[in-house]
């Protein structure tokens, strides 16, 4: 099983073949993760942090990041299960620019709960 990081990004492969990435450091927040979903829906009402394909090669289209579907938890355990059983895949993680943007945005977003934003706030 894949170890899950600040940075590791997972793909669904069930449609709509969301883009998730984690936005915390495990080790820094006693392994409680905070997962945020990418989506390219233009219809999506999250539009603090817009990601361009030219920023990450995973994207085919611009996305966004879903702040408020936000998941926060010791997950890291059913994350890797979900990845060993197939229903995602890991690909590769977005640049640290593109990341840093995803963290620093999303510190600014009023979509983001007040509990992920704590942990994010653990990562200075």
């Amino acid at each position: 099983m894949c170890l899950i990081t600040l940075g590791t990004a997972i793909k669904s492969n069930k449609p709509p073949y969301h883009r998730m990435v984690v936005i915390s450091d495990p080790k820094k927040c006693e392994g409680t993760i905070v997962l945020v979903t990418i989506t390219s829906n233009p219809n999506w009402p999250d539009n603090d942090c817009i990601i361009q394909p030219s920023e990450w090669s995973e994207l085919s289209k611009k996305s966004r990041v879903a702040y408020s579907t936000v998941s926060v938890g010791a997950a890291s355990l059913r994350l890797k299960r979900a990845i060993h059983n197939g229903d995602f895949k890991v690909i590769k993680s977005p640049s640290k620019k593109v990341l840093d943007k995803i963290i620093e945005e999303g510190l600014k977003s009023t979509a983001l709960t007040p509990e992920a934003k704590g942990h994010l706030e653990r990562l200075n």
